[in-house]
């Protein structure tokens, strides 16, 4: 996030956008909001058993990054 223009200290200006993802994302892969720390391989795990390309588009809906397709195609990557 350092580069964004849309930090604002350690939050950013639209920290509601970011809370609700985060939530979602929690929610797909299991886990509970707190001090759990996933090695990569952890995580990628979780994504491999928990989310399907298609899923991001109800995780994901409200971000940017969305249309690109750059996730979706990354998790059918990690899946194959």
């Amino acid at each position: 996030c350092a580069p964004c223009p849309k930090r604002r200290g350690l939050r950013c200006s639209n920290q509601d956008g970011i809370d609700k993802l985060d939530k979602a994302h929690l929610r797909a892969l299991k886990l509970e909001y707190g001090n759990t720390t996933l090695t990569w391989a952890e995580a990628k795990d979780r994504i491999r058993k928990h989310i399907v390309p298609e899923g991001l588009q109800v995780i994901c809906s409200g971000c940017q990054w969305l249309q690109y397709g750059m996730c979706e195609s990354a998790v059918r990557k990690l899946r194959s």
